[in-house]
């Protein structure tokens, strides 16, 4: 949606929390930069930090640090980044008018951006709402091309006859949508 994306200390990470410390604590525990002593936060003695650093097996600072997800390009930091270098790019996610779609699959959240000044103006996500694979139909905005945002390569092309494909379970796509002439004038 349009606005300002709101990114907690340590999401970027998937760091977890420490919900047993109560009131706001649980997430202003040390940031995990490494698997190094305090989670690489402090050399201090560990009885002496403010709030403990976060040791449930499931996020512990050995496993979810900010050096292991630096060496490993597909953890989530990278994503984050990928996700946010996208966002930056494409005005509609901050200055678009929302419109939502009403596509033919009740379980699939289809919305469009647009913007008027900026070229090319629109752009789609679609969120799948299910656990299992989901079929979509494409007719609407016909004559346009849809180029997928992350890998920047052609998805498709809109024309009058309605376009079928699957979205994965937990997946999306961020479509832009740009004139098929438009497109066919710039690979020549």
């Amino acid at each position: 949606m349009p606005g300002t994306p709101i990114i907690y200390y340590g999401d970027e990470i998937g760091m977890g929390d420490n919900f047993y410390l109560g009131d706001r604590n649980g997430v202003r525990t040390p940031m995990q930069w490494s698997a190094d002593r305090n989670a690489g936060f402090s050399k201090a003695n560990p009885q002496r930090l403010f709030l403990p650093v976060i040791v449930d097996p499931e996020f512990h600072y050995e496993a979810i640090n900010v050096d292991v997800q630096l060496k490993n390009i597909s953890s989530l930091f990278w994503w984050m980044r990928k996700i946010l270098f996208v966002r930056r790019r494409h005005k509609a996610f901050s200055h678009g008018a929302i419109e939502f779609l009403h596509p033919t699959n009740a379980k699939v959240l289809a919305f469009l951006f647009a913007v008027t000044k900026v070229k090319p103006s629109l752009w789609s996500p679609i969120f799948p709402g299910s656990r299992s694979p989901s079929p979509l139909t494409c007719q609407e905005f016909g004559g346009h091309r849809a180029e997928e945002l992350f890998g920047g390569g052609a998805f498709f092309e809109i024309t009058e006859s309605p376009i079928f494909f699957t979205i994965g379970p937990n997946d999306f796509y961020w479509l832009l949508l740009t004139e098929a002439t438009l497109f066919r004038w710039a690979r020549r």
